[in-house]
């Protein structure tokens, strides 16, 4: 399965704009709002506490980016302008640098670079501006040259089954360049799709997923990370599995009544747990009574779920 070729497209609408910190007039969903003017968008102040800052892009699928436009401030010759920052994509476990840029005066700066794919970009601010100590962002535009489309793969079964693990083998040449970066593995309820587990940033060319047992007759691969070389979605081969928990050793216990001297007795009532329509009951016992230094069946009792149980011996 391929992605689709398109022209430059801003994706940043699309996102979720969030930031470390911000001003009361300046949130990050304001810089990605289609406002280029000088004083809009996000903004905070520089102190020697809490600096640097960062505000952040998010999309639910990985995109394909290869350009980011960012307005600032061209008040006063530029020193209102923001300064110096990194841009940076999450590539599934860290954030790596895609530019840098320092001493700028200019109110829009557009840096370009091979494309990343990518769930998260974030403007990382290292130089305020020299003016007032603040950062500001009026706006933010990143570009893709390749539109990604979710892909899914389905399995289906006749009937229901127990699963509690997925293995996936993708590719795993060039040092997991062509690896299937990120997925949802999804079951079926009857009803709708839900997640069992996801993958993102994967580099591996075999991935195993363990999670808790569910029973359906439906599961997909629901692809959002393509690969970084091609922007491909690849599945060699799709394992599935039920690892049945290991059996409990049952090791027998015993309850022993002794007196002082010897008793005649032919009844014994016990009563056991009553919870859950006896599925808490003792269910096997036998008893026994003491006699030349051995023990000798009296009676037995098997698969019992009631609460009280009366035994009779001759």
């Amino acid at each position: 399965m391929d992605t689709l070729d398109i022209s430059e497209i801003n994706i940043a609408p699309g996102a979720t704009a969030t930031a470390d910190e911000s001003s009361e007039n300046g949130p990050p969903s304001g810089a990605i709002d289609g406002d280029t003017t000088d004083w809009t968008g996000w903004s905070v102040t520089s102190t020697f506490e809490h600096a640097p800052h960062w505000m952040e892009l998010t999309w639910e699928s990985a995109q394909s980016v290869n350009k980011v436009v960012l307005y600032t401030t061209s008040a006063a010759d530029g020193a209102y302008a923001l300064r110096g920052y990194r841009i940076q994509y999450w590539d599934g476990a860290d954030y790596q640098d895609l530019d840098t840029i320092s001493g700028n005066m200019a109110a829009r700066i557009t840096s370009t670079f091979p494309s990343a794919v990518t769930t998260k970009i974030r403007i990382y601010c290292e130089e305020p501006d020299s003016a007032s100590k603040w950062y500001r962002i009026s706006e933010l535009e990143v570009y893709t040259d390749v539109k990604i489309e979710p892909h899914w793969l389905e399995l289906t079964w006749a009937a229901p089954k127990i699963m509690n693990k997925v293995v996936l083998f993708t590719n795993s040449n060039e040092n997991g360049a062509y690896a299937l970066r990120g997925y949802d593995i999804q079951y079926w309820d009857g009803t709708t799709y839900r997640t069992a587990a996801s993958v993102s940033g994967n580099s591996d060319g075999r991935v195993s997923n363990t999670f808790p047992s569910v029973n359906t007759s439906k599961i997909r691969i629901y692809c959002k990370e393509p690969d970084s070389a091609s922007k491909w979605y690849r599945i060699n081969e799709l394992e599935v599995y039920y690892d049945a928990p290991k059996p409990v050793e049952i090791v027998p216990h015993w309850l022993e009544l002794s007196w002082e001297s010897a008793l005649t007795m032919n009844r014994i009532v016990l009563y056991p747990n009553s919870a859950k329509e006896g599925a808490f009951a003792l269910r096997a016992y036998d008893i026994q009574y003491l006699e030349d230094s051995a023990w000798h069946p009296l009676a037995a009792v098997i698969d019992n779920t009631k609460a009280e149980v009366t035994s009779y011996s001759e």
